[in-house]
């Protein structure tokens, strides 16, 4: 049997830590090691004083060495890690690499000793005895006691989950979820998913179904090929045999979402479901990567047609920024399948099937230019719409037409009549509604007279002549942020796509909702049912405290889920620890341009890349851009997705433009401007709350954003209330 080379996550972690020149010689041992990793060439070094036996080391070069673990049995080896010689050799010198023998999985974790620091260099070499023992013979009736974290849970519930036996005792002495958080370097992936889960609430048989522990299996610890193909190994190791894969992960070693998917998130992706799937999840647990791959695998399965033409996928999202980034992944992560997957942003595509389907001529009509043609019209009415004491501003009109006839999808008069505006604040009597009705009429009117059709019309006209005239152009479709999509384009969305197994595969976050539009999926007629609903529960962008800062936001705000129902948004956990996100006020702007300024040159010189930085405010990125260059820090401002690809640039941009990208440090600033309390709403002012809710989405979305460190300020005499 030819020899087999697993990667862990923590080699290409290194290895993309790793100088440029030294990236070169890594990638040539790497090809040659994984063509025959048992090659006379290759001169493997065992180490004397190392935790596991299992440890070996091999040169690249004089100065760096690359961290194998040589397999007790078969023919499976696993590279673990690469650094400078010193340091490899520190790294794995206590951590020990074996398949757990009650979840299967193969483990990469840190012995602790009795104090709760790592184990001393005169502990034992051997790995504890008895192995090979069987489940039963392990577990001992001992009970976490009160005041734990894990209060209640037996020895053996937390074997089940995946903790190393030697790691038990201190899984046992745990008080706080800060005191998980502190042992998390010393768990094993799996095991700490699985403790977070339970710490968050979750049942013990609920957190083994996500992980997918196959409970009673046999497990041999000797055997590393079979714990390969167990779930809860996938999140940590991957047995690369395509070499365009390797090629690929050596070119852009921090895209590991190209081959790590946590179990839960490749359940989704490779699920067959007996209609639409709907995805919820915070902020940085990996919606988006789900649904790249979901793509690609339902492009896998796609048959040619009668015709002998390929059938298509339609990968959408709300804006054109993030159809180009999906784009631009989706062109990395898939081979000839490719080739099957439309990404289009819903907008263009309305309009693809008007002109080549409808067989319709016109101009699509941008919003600041329907903005004109429709002050106009007010100003053309204001004799009437006064005499019915209703307002004169063109601006109250254009946000009826878009936060209460395009979200809820009114096509006529008497659909107007009966419609709710829940949040608009003026009330309006059935007589004053028909004089707007008439504004809206007469704007319709004159855009079909020049030739014009608004966003929200295409889509809608588009629906409206699928729904008579069906067009199949896809088999299926994959749609990312919904949250930001209104009743009229979900209702487009379902006319896409015929109802069949499989058909639509809907990824969203309430939390994250931006453009205003609150709608339900079964009111678009897409039903989701059962198991068909799913929820991402683990933040791998984001550290815990970043992320208990950005979900406090909401404490006291409840948030929909999409279909009609709530989502806490409280049960998902980061598995990344960090220094809390800073939160300051200063008296002047100057004050605070001068501590951007400060803040951002100790994250260069510490050695932050310039492109993993960002200053994110909601106006004023003139003068941070003008302030940062006067101290020699270039910076590019976001505008769309082609603005993210210099890497000698600090970026700044709007919080919107922010949306689906992330940074290793983020600053948020200006935060004076924005209405995030978190107080009730305001039954006099519901215009205000809508306000309030989207600009607590707003700075929810910039601070997630940031993996490392977040900083979040304002100035002026207005303090904002933010959670501290």
């Amino acid at each position: 049997m030819t020899p087999k080379v697993a990667f862990s996550m923590s080699f290409f972690e290194a290895y993309g830590a790793m100088p440029k020149k030294v990236q070169s010689k890594i990638r040539s041992f790497v090809e040659k090691f994984k063509s025959d990793p048992t090659s006379a060439a290759i001169h493997y070094e065992p180490l004397a004083g190392m935790r596991d036996e299992k440890v070996r080391t091999v040169r690249i070069g004089l100065d760096y060495r690359a961290i194998v673990i040589h397999p007790p049995k078969g023919d499976v080896f696993l590279l673990v890690w690469v650094d400078h010689h010193d340091e490899a050799m520190a790294w794995a010198k206590r951590k020990r690499f074996e398949v757990n023998a009650f979840t299967g999985a193969l483990q990469i974790f840190e012995e602790l000793g009795e104090s709760g620091v790592p184990a001393s260099d005169a502990a034992s070499s051997k790995p504890t005895e008895g192995r090979t023992s069987s489940r039963s013979s392990a577990l001992a009736a001992d009970v976490v006691p009160e005041g734990r974290l894990f209060s209640g849970r037996s020895r053996a519930e937390v074997l089940l989950l995946g903790v190393p036996e030697p790691l038990v005792p201190a899984v046992f002495a745990l008080r706080t979820e800060a005191d998980l958080d502190a042992l998390l370097p010393y768990l094993p992936s799996d095991a700490s998913d699985a403790l977070y889960l339970v710490a968050a609430g979750d049942t013990l048989e609920g957190a083994l179904a996500e992980l997918e522990v196959a409970k009673n299996a046999s497990v041999d610890p000797d055997d590393f090929e079979r714990a390969l193909e167990r779930a809860p190994t996938a999140a940590g190791f991957a047995l690369v045999e395509d070499d365009a894969d390797l090629a690929s992960m050596l070119d852009a070693p921090l895209e590991t979402w190209r081959l790590f998917l946590h179990p839960s998130q490749r359940r989704l992706v490779t699920m067959h479901a007996k209609g639409p799937v709907r995805v919820l999840g915070g902020a940085g647990t990996g919606k988006t990567v789900v649904a790249m791959h979901r793509a690609r695998v339902l492009a896998k399965r796609l048959e040619t047609d009668d015709r002998g033409e390929p059938r298509k996928v339609l990968f959408t999202t709300f804006t054109r920024n993030l159809a180009a980034d999906i784009a631009h992944h989706l062109d990395r992560l898939c081979g000839p399948e490719r080739e099957r997957i439309d990404v289009q942003n819903l907008h263009r595509l309305a309009s693809t099937v008007l002109k080549n389907d409808a067989g319709q001529s016109f101009t699509l009509v941008a919003d600041d230019d329907a903005r004109e043609l429709l002050d106009d019209v007010v100003r053309e009415l204001r004799a009437e719409l006064e005499a019915a004491r209703l307002p004169i501003a063109t601006a109250y009109y254009a946000d009826e037409l878009r936060y209460v006839v395009h979200a809820q999808d009114l096509e006529s008069e008497d659909d107007y009549l009966r419609a709710k505006r829940t949040g608009r604040g003026l009330r309006v009597t059935r007589a004053q509604r028909k004089v707007c009705w008439k504004v809206f009429e007469e704007l319709r009117a004159r855009l079909v007279e020049r030739g014009e059709i608004t966003h929200a019309d295409a889509i809608r006209e588009a629906r409206r002549f699928l729904e008579t005239r069906p067009v199949r152009r896809y088999a299926a479709a994959v749609a990312d942020e919904v949250q930001d999509l209104s009743l009229s384009e979900l209702r487009f969305l379902r006319a896409l796509v015929p109802e069949t197994d499989d058909d639509l595969f809907l990824v969203g976050d309430a939390h994250q909702r931006i453009y205003g539009h609150k709608t339900s999926l079964a009111a678009a007629g897409i039903h989701v049912r059962g198991r068909r609903s799913s929820r991402l529960r683990l933040n791998y962008r984001t550290t815990q405290s970043i992320r208990r800062f950005a979900i406090a936001l909401y404490r006291g705000v409840e948030v929909d889920d999409l279909d009609e129902g709530v989502d806490e948004g409280r049960d998902f956990r980061s598995l990344r620890v960090g220094p809390a996100p800073r939160v300051v006020h200063f008296a002047s702007e100057p004050e605070e341009l001068s501590a951007i300024v400060e803040q951002v040159r100790i994250w260069l010189d510490t050695g932050r890349a310039p492109r993993t930085l960002a200053v994110v405010a909601p106006t004023g990125l003139d003068a941070i851009a003008g302030a940062l260059k006067a101290e020699g820090i270039t910076t590019v401002q976001i505008r769309r997705s082609a603005d993210v690809g210099s890497p000698e640039h600090v970026r700044i941009a709007t919080l919107h433009r922010v949306k689906g990208l992330e940074f290793a440090c983020v600053w948020v600033a200006h935060t004076e401007a924005l209405e995030v309390s978190s107080e009730g709403p305001h039954d006099d002012d519901p215009e205000r709350d809508d306000a309030r809710e989207r600009d607590r989405s707003l700075l929810y979305v910039a601070c997630t954003r940031a993996r490392d460190e977040l900083v979040v300020s304002s100035s002026g005499p207005r303090v904002p209330k933010l959670p501290v």
